[in-house]
């Protein structure tokens, strides 16, 4: 059995200037990994495309990406709020879209991870893998939005705890792909035990 430890370093707290900081740096990120997804000798006419997210237009935008990619657009990206009720779920759109194209790279920028636990995280990103042929980029936030988040049953947590919620989270995601012996993890946000990881591996973070 693969053990994880679950002792992390302390990290700084972070204050409201340094969080919308990370949050500008997380979004810059997540543009340079999706470039970086394009195919070597490739040319294309767009860098990439914002899917629409909102239940209203859910018809009216369903098939975006499939009308993007003969332009040239090779990525498509959705932000993931699942907290408002207008929105639809970033992985419901982010499905939808790959199961519409060929060779359109997807990504949830950022995939609001205590909104999502991170075992069930792993599935999803592994699954949507296997399934679209390795088109999918995991982008991961620590969380911004804490007043909302809440309203999801999620327990408030500070700026420190909850960076290092999302560092348990990676660590433990990285270990849910590529095959293995079961995996537990007992860290002071996730704990889990005798996990069989996914057969395929893990979409880059």
């Amino acid at each position: 059995m693969f053990i994880l430890g679950g002792s992390h370093r302390a990290l700084p707290h972070t204050n409201n200037r340094a969080h919308r900081a990370a949050s500008v740096c997380q979004r810059h990120a997540a543009r340079f990994a999706l470039s970086r997804a394009v195919p070597a000798g490739r040319a294309t006419r767009d860098l990439g495309r914002r899917l629409r997210a909102r239940v209203i237009n859910a018809r009216r935008g369903e098939h975006r990406s499939a009308r993007s990619e003969p332009m040239g657009v090779r990525k498509s990206t959705v932000a993931d709020h699942p907290y408002f009720g207008d929105k639809l779920d970033a992985y419901a759109v982010l499905s939808f879209a790959l199961g519409q194209t060929e060779r359109i790279t997807g990504m949830v920028t950022v995939t609001n991870v205590p909104c999502r636990p991170a075992a069930v995280l792993a599935r999803t990103v592994t699954s949507l893998s296997a399934l679209s042929g390795g088109r999918v980029l995991l982008g991961i936030g620590a969380g911004a939005l804490w007043d909302m988040i809440v309203k999801l049953g999620v327990p408030r947590l500070n700026g420190g705890s909850a960076v290092r919620a999302m560092e348990e989270a990676i660590t433990l995601i990285r270990a849910m792909g590529g095959g293995g012996d079961p995996v537990s993890f007992d860290g002071q946000f996730y704990q889990v035990s005798g996990l069989d990881p996914a057969p395929v591996a893990l979409p880059p973070i």
